[in-house]
């Protein structure tokens, strides 16, 4: 993956939309992340990762060990993330 790829981290506890940024050893890092969730209107993207954490954080590192694959976000989410991120209408 290249630096501002957007990308989906799948953990025990979610799945999370951002931009990748750069990996460790021990740890992913990506900006601008997004938890996503099922609407009764489909998928939506809550800006925060927790429910008390802060909104629309610049950054998240995942511990390695808590994620179960990192994969290249499809097309059509990546429009969405880009829509609800920037407010522009692709």
């Amino acid at each position: 993956m290249r630096k501002n790829d957007i990308v989906s981290i799948v953990t025990l506890t979610g799945e999370f939309v951002g931009k990748y940024l750069e990996e460790t050893s021990d740890q992913y890092i990506i900006d601008d992340p997004r938890l996503l969730t099922q609407t009764q209107n489909g998928v939506a993207f809550i800006p925060a990762v927790c429910m008390t954490g802060v909104q629309k954080p610049n950054q998240i590192r995942f511990n390695r060990g808590a994620v179960a694959f990192i994969v290249q976000t499809a097309e059509e989410v990546q429009k969405e993330y880009r829509k609800s991120t920037s407010g522009l209408i692709i």
